[in-house]
This record gives structure tokens, C-alpha cells and sequence, in this order.
């Protein structure tokens, strides 16, 4: 009996993990890109997700992000940094706590280096960060992905 009943609960949790429910739950609130374009409210191209590095055009990129569950508050900000100063913060408003947004910085040659996109509730509450080089090859500018953050650079 004891057997069977640890059978029966075993299975339950296999079924329930790959169950649409368990998923969403796994899903993070947040998922951001770094993107050479935009397009129907969708990143187009390369993105940092995509590749470890890409070519910007006309000096612009596009921090897009998918909200996947309901945040407290009508806004969030896209907090854009240079080598950890602030150079944009950029407000944008929410549907329902949820959704896609994105915001746009343009990007010149003297800001070649470590850059970081922070994504944060009105509040402050920081929700996820997303780190990048832009750096100049070939008189183009490129953008490169830091999977782990800052810690990458000191190796």
C-alpha cells in the first residue's frame, strides 16, 4: 500500500511538472534582449540572446522585455548605465502589470566599453539586469553579451 501510494505521488509530480501550469511558474517575470531592431513590437535580427555578438545599426539598440506575470505598479523603468553611470532612465507604462515594452538608446564612439540595461519597478526594486560591451571593429560598432555580468571582464 505504502509503495503504491509513493508510485501514485511520484507520478503526480512528473505529470504536474510538465504541466502548462508548473511551467508558467518556472517562466521568470521578466525576460529581456538586447537588439539591433524592433519590430511589430518583437526583437528583430541578432539579439544578445541569440548571439555572443552583432553589429549595431545607426548607433542604435533596443532593450525589448516580455513581463510574464502581473507586477505591482503601472510602470517600469529601463535604467540604461555606462561603465556604472546612469545615462538613461527611461520610464515606460504597463497594461495590466504585464506585457512587452521596450526602450531605445542611441550609442556614439566615445561610449565603447561595459555597458548594463536594469530593469526596475517604480519602487526601485530591481527585477533583472542585462550586461553588454559595445565596442568599435572595423570603424562599426558591435555589441558583445556578458553572460555573467562584470565578473567576466576580471578573468
Amino acid at each position: 500500500m505504502k509503495q503504491t501510494l509513493k508510485v501514485v505521488i511520484f507520478l503526480g509530480l512528473l505529470i504536474f511538472s510538465y504541466s502548462p501550469l508548473c511551467r508558467a511558474a518556472q517562466e521568470p517575470i521578466v525576460l529581456i534582449e538586447i537588439c539591433q531592431n524592433i519590430e511589430k513590437r518583437q526583437p528583430a535580427g541578432p539579439t544578445l540572446q541569440t548571439t555572443d555578438r552583432f553589429a549595431i545599426k545607426n548607433n542604435k539598440l533596443y532593450a525589448w522585455m516580455r513581463i510574464n506575470k502581473p507586477i505591482s505598479g503601472a510602470a517600469i523603468h529601463h535604467a540604461w548605465y555606462f561603465q556604472d553611470r546612469l545615462m538613461d532612465d527611461i520610464r515606460l507604462h504597463l497594461k495590466d502589470g504585464s506585457g512587452k515594452v521596450y526602450s531605445a538608446k542611441t550609442v556614439t564612439k566615445p561610449y565603447l566599453g561595459v555597458w548594463r540595461v536594469e530593469v526596475r519597478q517604480d519602487d526601485h526594486a530591481l527585477l533583472e539586469t542585462r550586461y553588454f560591451i559595445i565596442e568599435s571593429l572595423n570603424e562599426e560598432l558591435y555589441a558583445t553579451v556578458l553572460e555573467r555580468g562584470l565578473g567576466e571582464l576580471q578573468k
